[in-house]
């Protein structure tokens, strides 16, 4: 047979629920905070993928839009994305050799470096390309 006291302590105390609901507001800012950087990862992610692209498309530029010769150029393109590029003489020994020569070279190499940047705050992203180009020049 059951007494009064063993039938009263049948349900939860509130103790027991302030514990639960606090475990569960715990486990929910856990699981907003991970949708919400998700998102912000999405961003920065389809920001590099968009400089590097950019990158690609701005070395494409030369020789048709920038001419490959020393110098510095910048711009924008598409999607805020703003680009820079550098040419430099690109010197061997080699070619240090046959510039003390009095016969012109066949081929000019340049050092072109292509920066590109997108975004802002903490979504922004770069990239950076390094090329050797070559110039034929009249022998």
């Amino acid at each position: 047979m059951r007494t009064n006291r063993q039938r009263f302590r049948a349900g939860f105390t509130l103790i027991e629920i302030v514990v639960a609901f606090a475990i569960l507001g715990l486990a929910s800012g856990v699981i907003m905070s991970l949708f919400g950087s998700a998102s912000t990862k999405v961003m920065r992610t389809e920001n590099e993928r968009l400089a590097v692209l950019s990158a690609r498309s701005a070395a494409a530029l030369i020789d048709n839009e920038v001419p490959l010769e020393v110098g510095a150029w910048q711009g924008h393109m598409y999607g805020k994305v703003e680009w820079a590029i550098s040419i430099q003489p690109y010197q061997t020994e080699a070619a240090i050799e046959q510039s003390n020569s009095s016969v012109p070279p066949a081929t000019i190499p340049y050092l072109v470096t292509v920066h590109t940047s997108v975004g802002s705050g903490s979504n922004q992203a770069s990239a950076a390309i390094t090329s050797l180009r070559l110039k034929t020049g009249a022998p």
